[in-house]
This record gives C-alpha cells, sequence and structure tokens, in this order.
C-alpha cells in the first residue's frame, strides 16, 4: 500500500479556489507570496483583501474537508 503526500491546506484551498474559478492562479500566488511575507496565513491574506469572502473560505474549506457547513445565525 503506498501513501501520498497530503498537500498542505493552504495548497488545496489555493488549488480549489483556482478550479472553482473564484481566483485567479496569479492573484492565488501573489496572496501565498504576501502571507509568507508578512507572517500571516494564506486564508487570513485572502479575506483581509477581499479576495474571497469569509463565505467562501467556509464553503472550500467544507468540500476539501468533508463537513458540511453550518449557519448558526438566522
Amino acid at each position: 500500500m503506498s501513501t501520498q503526500p497530503v498537500k498542505p491546506i493552504g495548497k488545496r484551498v489555493a488549488d480549489a479556489l483556482v478550479e472553482g474559478a473564484f481566483l485567479s492562479r496569479k492573484a492565488a500566488d501573489s496572496a501565498r507570496v504576501e502571507a509568507k511575507r508578512s507572517k500571516r496565513g494564506f486564508t487570513k491574506v485572502l479575506v483581509a483583501k477581499k479576495m474571497i469572502t469569509p463565505e467562501t473560505l467556509n464553503t472550500i474549506l467544507s468540500l476539501i474537508l468533508g463537513v458540511p457547513v453550518m449557519k448558526l445565525r438566522q
């Protein structure tokens, strides 16, 4: 049984956002560079720079991690 290395969550999020046409590859790469330069998380940079909404991030994370999105506010 061979195992493949698991991609870091930031890379998985970037790939899903690009595949879903929420973000261009160039924008994802730019956010990754900014995250590294500022020592902030990739997803924090995406939301702070309004490249994606927190709701989009939650949806993408739920798809990647296989957990349902729950809205607690009504």
